[in-house]
């Protein structure tokens, strides 16, 4: 199927975008999977998500591919998540202080307040310090607070979370097993609570994801250069390992994408990715984007 697109779901999406146009009561949904039987035996599934008067529709044997995307003059109207991913050092705080400024987003950090005191326990601070004694209850916390950002700032037209419970699974999970930090049994733990959050939890849909590409000598540097205390005994072979992960699941799609990605070069001056994010706002914020100043009247629109 890959480079082929299927007739059916041109016809498809075109039908729901005429039904759009017709009908300006047609309920707004964040998004929804539907099954087209595309060929005698086989059947396809995509995700299709309206954008104001348009259709989106995604195919996860493409790894990804949007079809049709919204346009600047016609945001998106219904509430986007995106995901900010990205090794320890990339540069994930630039990003989101860049976006703060508009009225239309609410910003979502990890909470890492939250790993530092769990019942007076700074489990951040344990991990790091004995990661073979500590890593799976750590862990089984950022799942359960990780998750839990998605059900905030939904009375805003667009979310960033700063990672996510999918990074938490697919890049720190699995590299804790790799390295022998994780028994079989805590591993699969891990991946039954994982799975329960996706089957069960209503909000966990996410409609783009960035990341900031960035080499691990490059955010190592930065690394010492913030000093966190929890952080100063990781080393660069520690964050060439998360980056190996990272690469594995967004390039070389080893797990499944929640979400289209877009690239961001974190390896560049501060001036460079502030050109990057300039260029790419009206993206990221699915149209709620064209300045901070008229924003405010958009984002009434939404609430």
């Amino acid at each position: 199927m890959a480079g082929v697109i299927n007739p059916l779901l041109i016809s498809f999406v075109s039908t729901l975008r005429f039904a759009r146009r017709k009908a300006l009561s047609f309920p707004y949904k964040k998004q929804r999977s539907y099954t087209l039987n595309s060929f005698p035996t086989t059947m396809s599934t995509f995700a299709v998500t309206e954008v104001n008067g348009d259709v989106s529709a995604t195919s996860p044997d493409e790894s990804g591919k949007v079809l049709s995307m919204f346009s600047e003059s016609f945001p998106k109207q219904t509430h986007s998540t995106v995901l900010v991913e990205g090794n320890i050092g990339c540069g994930k705080a630039e990003f989101l202080n860049f976006f703060s400024n508009y009225p239309s987003t609410t910003i979502l950090e990890e909470p890492i307040e939250l790993w530092r005191n769990k019942d007076g326990k700074n489990l951040l601070d344990l991990m790091y310090k004995d990661p073979k004694a500590n890593s799976f209850a750590f862990q089984q916390y950022v799942l359960d607070t990780m998750v839990d950002l998605h059900d905030q700032g939904l009375d805003k037209p667009v979310s960033l979370i700063e990672r996510s419970f999918y990074s938490a699974r697919y890049v720190f999970i699995e590299n804790l097993r790799n390295n022998g930090m994780l028994t079989e049994e805590e591993y699969q733990k891990l991946e039954q609570q994982f799975h329960g959050y996706l089957q069960t939890r209503q909000n966990v849909t996410v409609d783009l994801m960035v990341y900031i590409r960035t080499s691990p000598e490059v955010a190592h540097e930065r690394i010492l250069r913030r000093g966190r205390k929890e952080e100063l005994s990781i080393t660069v072979e520690y964050l060439r390992q998360l980056h190996r992960c990272y690469e594995d699941w967004i390039v070389g799609r080893k797990y499944p994408l929640p979400a289209p990605v877009m690239v961001i070069d974190g390896d560049v001056s501060l001036d460079k990715v502030h050109e990057q994010l300039e260029g790419a706002k009206d993206k990221i914020l699915f149209g709620w984007s064209k300045n901070a100043a008229d924003e405010k009247d958009r984002t009434k629109a939404m609430v």
